[in-house]
């Protein structure tokens, strides 16, 4: 396809910009919302880098609550800390998860 183009009088970057990313999308957006997945969830790569308590993201405060709530039954704010932690990857799924699935099986019929 590029050489198609290269031969229609495109150069190297519409090539890139017209064949090669609309070829890629759906590879370039599943990786794209696999790695704010794994990102959103790091929790150890935060404990250690942010140790102040105004650096932490939501997993690790949600941890830091859970080792506060030894002696006392807090659940409704444990899950109330679960259901905020857990709403944004889901509705991100449910916005991209169509383009996940079609990026993970784009090779297979080639």
């Amino acid at each position: 396809m590029e050489e198609a183009a290269e031969l229609d009088g495109a150069g190297p970057l519409r090539t890139f910009v017209q064949v090669i990313v609309p070829l890629a999308r759906p590879g370039i957006v599943t990786v794209l919302v696999l790695n704010v997945i794994g990102l959103w969830n790091s929790t150890l790569l935060v404990m250690v880098i942010a140790p102040g308590e105004d650096e932490r993201t939501l997993p690790v405060a949600l941890l830091h609550l859970y080792g506060t709530m030894q002696y006392s039954s807090d659940w409704g704010g444990m899950f109330a800390g679960i259901a905020i932690l857990v709403f944004p990857m889901i509705v991100l799924y449910l916005w991209c998860g169509r383009r996940i699935v079609e990026g993970m099986t784009a090779g297979i019929g080639k």
